[in-house]
């Protein structure tokens, strides 16, 4: 398929536009001069790509493995959420003429499967734990089934599980029957006569299947994926290292045209032939993940298994793959969104948002090839990421990981959504964290836009300071009377960290006049604070703020981050919550955090905006909001549900949580405690400080008033004429 490039009308970037009429104005957002949008110019690539298509699984289940034959592929599946005697595991087939599935009586888990004149043979497998001795048990039943999947009859084969991970059998031509259990590979004659393992240098085997030729090959994805050759008259598996196979394999599957196919999980699917191997499938452009089995069927198309993990469990989706016509391709609008690298949660939206869209669809361009995470790189790409923005090479729409935000906006390149938003009668405000998109704005416009975030704030015995914001001299006042013996922090923290944590750079600059006050008393303050943490000789003591060792814990509300603080770090002790300080007690002085999700812009410059707000907006939707996983979501509801496994004793009792300060297993959240969660992050005025440049710079010099190089006074005063310069230089 022919490389597609979305090339507009050439443009130069406009830093002072006059003459222009003005912006509507829908909600007091600044105005800036406007100008007529002429297009994106950014090239996008949208070779390779393929129509992927969810295929409806039976009630609960969702797909795990394939185990195919020549007219069907067995799945083994699994219920998402059983209920009190649901089955739990089972299998499905699908018959891949006429594309049914079919919901199959539980035997277990299949792990295998093959055809025979009567119809089908499935190996189901049931393990148990054996407390007493120790290890798993597992049961195998060999179950035939008639054509239309009428079980026949049905076959004991636990002789076949010697050790307690049994997970795929493959039978061949002449019956003999290889098995993968513990990552080992045995084989067995037909009549279920051990015949031995099958030794060699290929380890964590995994799957066995048949290349082109004939040739039998074994999969290990136990760590890094590897394939061997299966050599059955020597009883060996030979580790192979095919030529032309792209960097770091993920899995591999049978092919007719090919000698087989290889993924990886940055680019896609490959044919891999003769040394070569020709890209077939662009796991981004075909709106599909890298992780999860795929098989090809007779008729060219693909079977996929799509994967997608949230904080506390991973969804699965089955996928029918079909190459898009080129009259398909040339009747869409093409979208261009660029982002330093392919982050995972933002290709994730990007691949269900296209899923759903008919219209348009929005390719990504990112610069994760040419990164190699060896010192220097990333600031090397992203300097040229950088250059080719300001030198006129414009997306639709841009992520900005790694980017300088505001030497980006100070020339009028972004757009501002919020009118988009005001205008649509289908979005409504009082569901969302509306503060959220408040605190991100810059110049009383709404450029960027976010879905997810985190809160920054600090805790502290409510003794010592009210629930609320606190001013540096408030809290200086607090820790120059703190007991003998008191820390600012606790043992696993150090100045640097210190810092961060009470840290509103905000509080220091002021954008719209393009200066700072770094050189102010507050700061020094604040360095002096954060310096008389000890750097060394203090232990991570739990216990240290209940017993008056330590005055602050910073906190971010992620994950189970509150019942730390109720049962652990403030256990049975009452706490406020006081944020970061700053000078004019902003909010309640918490912060949104800027790392834990990512920043989309509009380009003032596309000719979608329509359809990027559409884009926005799906991010702010139930779908995607209740699957938020690496921060708390802007939706209310999903905020709870967000939660809601931190509220459920079963969930929590699964596992235990560690950090420096040890193990440790948690009561559920109360509803109290998630309201209080909520109530304080809709209090909330200003988002985490993310210009690399400043960050750098005090980063630098505060290292080395820490390091014992330079005073307090000193460190400031460099920080404020840096900074200063910095800003001059962007106005």
């Amino acid at each position: 398929m022919k490389k597609i490039i979305l090339v507009f009308t050439a443009v130069i970037l406009v830093l002072s536009l006059c003459g222009c009429s003005k912006q509507e104005d829908n909600s007091g957002i600044a105005e800036r001069p406007y100008h007529e949008p002429t297009g994106a110019t950014m090239e996008v690539d949208f070779s390779h790509a393929w129509k992927a298509e969810e295929i409806a699984m039976p009630d609960g289940f969702q797909p795990n493995c394939f185990y195919p034959t020549e007219n069907a592929v067995i799945m083994s599946v699994y219920n998402i959420n059983p209920q009190d005697d649901d089955v739990t595991n089972s299998g499905v087939v699908y018959d891949i003429a006429s594309g049914e599935m079919k919901l199959l009586e539980s035997h277990g888990v299949p792990i295998g499967a093959t055809e025979t004149d009567e119809g089908f043979q499935i190996l189901w497998n049931v393990s148990r734990y054996d407390e007493t001795e120790n290890t798993y048990l597992n049961t195998g039943s060999l179950v035939t089934y008639d054509k239309n999947f009428q079980e026949i009859s049905s076959e004991d084969k636990s002789g076949l599980f010697e050790k307690g991970y049994p997970n795929f059998w493959y039978q061949t031509e002449d019956g003999k029957q290889l098995i993968c259990d513990s990552g080992q590979l045995y084989l067995y004659s037909a009549d279920n006569t051990k015949i031995g393992q099958i030794t060699g240098n290929l380890s964590g085997i995994t799957r066995v299947f048949e290349g082109n030729g004939g040739q039998l090959y074994a999969f290990a994805n136990w760590g890094d994926a590897l394939i061997g050759e299966i050599n059955l008259d020597e009883m060996k598996v030979t580790l192979l290292h095919p030529d032309g196979e792209p960097e770091n394999p993920l899995s591999y599957a049978p092919a007719k045209d090919y000698d087989f196919y290889v993924t990886d999980s940055y680019h896609g699917l490959y044919g891999l032939k003769n040394g070569n191997a020709e890209l077939l499938i662009d796991w981004v452009n075909s709106d599909v993940d890298s992780y999860g089995d795929i098989f090809p069927l007779s008729d060219g198309s693909f079977l996929k298994i799509d994967l997608e993990s949230t904080q506390t469990r991973t969804f699965s989706t089955l996928l029918h793959l079909t190459e898009r016509t080129q009259e398909e391709i040339d009747n869409m609008k093409i979208i261009s969104l660029a982002a330093l690298t392919q982050r995972m949660e933002l290709t994730s939206i990007l691949r269900k948002f296209n899923r759903q869209s008919d219209s348009c669809r929005i390719v990504l361009k990112d610069y994760e090839d040419k990164l190699s995470h060896s010192e220097g790189t990333w600031d090397n790409v992203i300097n040229e990421f950088f250059n080719e923005l300001i030198s006129g090479t414009i997306p639709d729409i841009l992520c900005l990981d790694g980017l300088d935000y505001m030497a980006l906006s100070n020339k009028n390149m972004f757009e501002d959504w919020y009118p988009y938003m005001k205008n649509d009668p289908d979005f409504h405000e009082e569901e969302y964290l509306m503060n959220f998109f408040d605190a991100i704005s810059y110049q009383g416009r709404h450029e960027r836009f976010g879905l997810q975030s985190t809160v920054m704030t600090n805790a502290v015995k409510s003794q010592y300071l009210p629930e609320g914001a606190v001013t540096v001299q408030e809290l200086a006042e607090v820790v120059d009377n703190m007991p003998e013996g008191m820390t600012v922090g606790g043992g696993a923290d150090f100045p640097d960290r210190i810092l961060t944590s009470l840290l509103d750079y905000e509080d220091y600059i002021d954008f719209d006049n393009h200066t700072c006050r770094f050189n102010s008393p507050d700061f020094i303050k604040l360095l002096e604070i954060a310096n008389s943490q000890p750097k060394s000789g203090l232990s991570a003591d739990p216990k240290a703020w209940v017993n008056d060792k330590a005055l602050l814990k910073s906190t971010s509300f992620y994950g189970n981050d509150i019942l730390d603080l109720e049962y652990f770090f403030f256990k049975d002790t009452d706490y406020s919550f006081v944020g970061i300080p700053n000078s004019e007690k902003v909010g309640n002085g918490g912060i949104f955090s800027a790392w834990s999700g990512f920043f989309l812009t509009m380009s003032a410059d596309s000719l979608y905006k329509d359809e990027i707000w559409k884009f926005f907006k799906f991010c702010l939707s139930e779908e995607v909001q209740e699957k938020a996983c690496y921060g708390m979501p802007i939706r209310l509801e999903a905020i709870q549900k967000y939660y809601e496994p931190y509220t459920n004793a079963d969930y929590l009792s699964s596992g235990s949580w560690g950090d420096n300060y040890g193990n440790r297993s948690l009561p559920p959240a109360t509803p109290e405690m998630i309201d209080r969660i909520i109530d304080y992050a809709k209090g909330i005025s200003r988002v985490q400080f993310d210009n690399p440049k400043i960050i750098d710079i005090v980063e630098e010099e505060t290292e080395m008033y820490f390091s014992g190089d330079q005073t307090a006074e000193k460190c400031a005063e460099m920080i404020q004429n840096r900074v200063s310069l910095y800003l001059s230089e962007q106005n």
